[in-house]
């Protein structure tokens, strides 16, 4: 179908996995994952976060990442249950954390690896984090993405779609930095026309080196998974 008839990325995403099963979506530490395993392992983690941690529609989770091979199994994820991201840098300040948990009320924090869960350990009281990599503290709210990977089975889970993908926070390269929100419909036209533009097909690699909470670093990789190409 085309992409305007999605009604979010992740949704386009599944259909092109049944498209492109074989195909490898992304470049991993622990090796390359194909776009069907990349979408078990996208149900997995929606089923744990929709099942164990009660994640709703439209509530925040805020990740903590520059640019890792696995945020993209974390943002679909959050899509496939309803939920918006708020992706920061793990070197955001702790007042700007607070600030935002604060506005947004977030319970749900994803860090790249030990050092940014440390970074937010004072908020965990009332919240749960998943580590994408390493050996998390020692916590009753901290949690291992492999853990949750290899505990969890693809099971149906309810899929919520939301209008908002995520919301980013952006001076627009000059300007007064502010959190944007934007629009699963943005990034469903920009699917649609940049692999048109640019000739992009299931046999191209993409390389991705923006960090994650950068609007084009979704760009190049929501591209990418609208043609079956690989992402590195």
């Amino acid at each position: 179908a085309p992409m305007q008839h999605f009604p979010t990325v992740y949704a386009a995403f599944r259909a092109n996995a049944e498209k492109f099963p074989a195909n490898v979506c992304v470049q991993t530490p622990q090796g390359p994952l194909t776009y069907r395993e990349l979408a078990q392992q996208v149900d997995r983690l929606a089923a744990f976060l929709q099942q164990r941690l009660h994640l709703k529609k439209g509530a925040a989770v805020i990740v903590l990442a520059d640019n890792h091979p696995l945020w993209l199994l974390v943002a679909l994820a959050v899509q496939a249950v309803g939920s918006v991201e708020f992706p920061l840098s793990p070197l955001a300040g702790s007042r700007e954390i607070a600030s935002l948990v604060k506005s947004t009320r977030c319970r749900h924090f994803f860090t790249a690896d030990a050092a940014g869960t440390r970074h937010i350990r004072a908020l965990l009281a009332s919240a749960h984090c998943i580590q994408l990599s390493g050996v998390p503290p020692a916590h009753k709210n901290i949690t291992a993405l492999e853990t949750i990977l290899r505990g969890t089975q693809a099971v149906a889970f309810h899929h919520e779609g939301s209008a908002v993908s995520a919301v980013i926070r952006t001076s627009g390269t000059t300007g007064t930095p502010k959190q944007v929100p934007v629009l699963h419909a943005s990034f469903l036209h920009s699917m649609r026309v940049i692999p048109r533009v640019l000739r992009m097909g299931p046999r191209d690699v993409v390389l991705s080196c923006l960090p994650s909470w950068h609007l084009y670093a979704r760009l190049v990789e929501y591209t990418a998974l609208a043609c079956g190409a690989q992402i590195v």
